[in-house]
């Protein structure tokens, strides 16, 4: 982004009509969809998401109010309004405008931070106008579940994902995303959720399954041989769901991933 960056200074009647070439010139970049360790999650997205974060001044031009059409160009967006000390760096009015921004409309990627809380995360939930999100990592919310995740589950940019990762973020019994019966979803992370054994037989029966194509719940604890009258009566499934993270002996009316195994465990 720094050669956009340059043209920061342009007036915006000259800049504006540069945005879809500079868009089109940046996804042809060979190294602009770095794979990583994010490899098979991103595999699962519908379209890979290239990193393209708002740079600072950006930010702080739209919190004054300030037309920045570059910002268009803004792929990927963390949702971090305080700074490491824990102060905010935007007031509320500001944080408001950032996320009202319709320069930010075209944000694919969102990551929602452990520190997000309070007013900050009402206003991100309720307030913001980021309707082109396909991806969020939401991974680690403490304390886990509880106001946050609902505050999260009921924003409209939650509503129609590719993929969703809750991972460590959510107790045993997956309250409150189990509430939530009109989410879609395509891939779901539940990694370390520690999930019970009648958790998951309610999860088996949630309509958002008809969506899912990928169900991650490795290292949470789930003992598959006690759901598989969930799994074969179940109404909700997927044709082409894929489970991943149970160790499954038996035939399922969806796909089993053959990597059953977490990492760990292989390796011991």
């Amino acid at each position: 982004m720094r050669v956009v960056e340059l043209l920061d200074d342009w007036p915006v009647e000259a800049l504006e009509p540069l945005l879809p070439w500079l868009d089109t010139a940046l996804l042809c970049r060979p190294d602009g969809f770095p794979l990583g360790g994010l490899t098979e999650r991103v595999a699962q997205w519908a379209v890979p998401v290239q990193p393209r974060y708002p740079t600072a001044s950006w930010l702080q031009r739209l919190a004054a109010g300030e037309s920045v059409p570059q910002a268009r160009l803004t792929r990927t967006l963390t949702l971090e309004p305080f700074d490491w000390r824990g102060q905010p760096r935007w007031t509320q009015a500001q944080w408001r405008r950032i996320l009202a921004a319709p320069e930010l409309e075209g944000v694919a990627e969102l990551t929602v931070p452990s520190t997000l809380r309070g007013p900050w995360l009402e206003i991100a939930c309720s307030e913001a106008r980021l309707g082109g999100v396909r991806v969020v990592f939401a991974e680690r919310l403490f304390p886990r579940g509880g106001e946050r995740a609902d505050w999260l589950l009921q924003a409209p940019w939650m509503q129609r994902l590719d993929f969703l990762d809750l991972s460590e973020s959510l107790d045993h019994s997956l309250a409150p995303l189990l509430d939530y019966p009109d989410l879609r979803i395509g891939h779901l992370m539940l990694e370390e959720c520690w999930i019970s054994d009648d958790a998951m037989r309610a999860m088996l029966h949630w309509p958002p399954l008809l969506h899912m194509r990928c169900l991650n719940v490795r290292m949470s604890g789930v003992h598959p041989r006690e759901i598989r009258e969930a799994l074969e009566t179940s109404p909700h499934l997927h044709a082409d769901l894929t489970l991943l993270g149970l160790d499954i002996d038996f035939p399922l009316p969806c796909v089993a991933h053959p990597d059953l195994l977490p990492a760990w465990e292989k390796a011991t």
